[in-house]
């Protein structure tokens, strides 16, 4: 009799062993898919590609992927300026040849080499857009269009030489060069110049900025803190530099023409504590994630109120582009191995955008449904269901009829 009883307690307590392992490996299972509603898009800086560019690719894709998943997505340079601080020494070492390339050319001219001055000062152009932001002073900008101007005169490139003396004019207005140790010819050119270019009346640009108290620099000149109600621009290149304590740079070299009459720019907030080092090395060398990366990924997404990271690098290859991403949701605790996209050479806008529009269709892990709620029904689904109706209607009364 105890035997018996002995046997069935040794069963009962097998069975319920056996209902427990089931409920830990239920937890064991991974979770639910979360509902991404804001995407951080962190891009890791480029030396070679051009700023104006950059930022373009990185608000295309933002719209694509807003489009798709109807995500808020914070993207730009900024962000990344923001967070990598002081890691990014590229772009300090592109600014140092720039400034390096304008003192050759000057030192070419003023050895009559001119043809070596003329290409010097078309390979510092080449940077403009992503050095003359960081510009300190306004000197180092000016030498370069007066001695390509000058450069191009000597060669008797007139209309070159004037649109450079132009430029020059629309940066420093009310400082004209000095006529000393300059030709007749030469004091005549800038001088017809600086009239051709102060003749029409400044565009009066209005500066914002979220949040306000940002330091502005244009063109290498402090000109004040934001919000600025009116800064007089004439037509011609600009840059414009916005900073403030604890948020990252915004930056923007202003195309050639006339400037627009309001400048509006959002800084976010910049990363606070010692540099990301491992996020950034796991970047440059595309390696997968461990635990320092992993914290520092959900650290990023935290400062900036996102609920993913999209990582985003871009390499030239052969004429080519190719952006390397890789995605993360902090809430999941993992992320999506790194995946290699072909952009063309990024030259026709349109082409750009289709790539980018399949890129953002590979990120399905963003796209969540709610199971308890039906998706509504459009306008054009029910109009076709009506006219069906119709239509069968109309049919079965027919044969009745026959």
């Amino acid at each position: 009799m105890y035997r018996w009883t002995f046997l069935v307690l040794v069963m009962l307590l097998s069975l319920l062993n056996f209902s427990c392992s089931g409920e830990v490996q239920k937890k064991d299972q991974p979770a639910a898919p979360v509902k991404v509603r804001s995407v951080l898009i962190l891009n890791y800086p480029s030396s070679v590609i051009s700023p104006g560019f950059y930022n373009d690719l990185l608000s295309s894709l933002a719209i694509e992927l807003h489009r798709k998943y109807g995500v808020h997505v914070t993207s730009g340079l900024p962000v990344g300026r923001g967070i990598w601080g002081s890691l990014d020494h590229a772009r300090k070492r592109t600014c140092d040849v720039f400034k390096n390339r304008i003192d050759e050319a000057h030192q070419a001219f003023e050895g009559l080499r001119i043809g070596k001055a003329i290409e010097l000062c078309e390979k510092a152009l080449t940077v403009w857009d992503m050095c003359c932001v960081e510009q300190s002073s306004q000197d180092s900008i000016r030498d370069l269009f007066m001695v390509y101007g000058l450069a191009l005169l000597s060669r008797e490139r007139k209309e070159e030489a004037m649109a450079a003396f132009r430029q020059l004019a629309a940066l420093a207005p009310m400082n004209q060069p000095d006529e000393d140790g300059l030709s007749q010819d030469q004091a005549n050119a800038i001088s017809l110049a600086y009239k051709q270019e102060l003749s029409g009346n400044p565009t009066q640009v209005k500066i914002l900025t979220e949040p306000q108290g940002a330091n502005i620099t244009i063109d290498g000149k402090s000109v004040g803190q934001t919000p600025l109600e009116t800064v007089n621009l004439f037509p011609g290149r600009h840059c414009v530099r916005l900073n403030k304590d604890g948020f990252g740079t915004w930056s923007k070299s202003l195309p050639e023409g006339v400037p627009p009459t309001m400048i509006q720019a959002w800084l976010p907030p910049s990363w606070r504590g010692a540099p990301p080092e491992e996020l950034w090395e796991m970047i440059r060398d595309l390696s997968s994630p461990g635990q320092d990366e992993t914290q520092q990924l959900a650290k990023a997404a935290a400062i900036s109120h996102t609920d993913a990271v999209i990582l985003l690098k871009l390499e030239p290859a052969d004429g080519k582009l190719a952006m390397n991403t890789m995605l993360f949701i902090p809430k999941v605790g993992v992320a999506n191995p790194w995946e290699k996209f072909d952009l063309g050479t990024g030259s026709n806008k349109k082409a750009l955008h289709k790539r980018l529009a399949k890129i953002a269709a590979t990120y399905t892990a963003l796209k969540w449904k709610d199971k308890g709620k039906k998706p509504k029904k459009s306008i054009k689904t029910k109009t076709r269901k009506k006219k069906r109706k119709k239509a069968k209607k109309k049919k079965h009364t027919r044969k009745k009829s026959q």
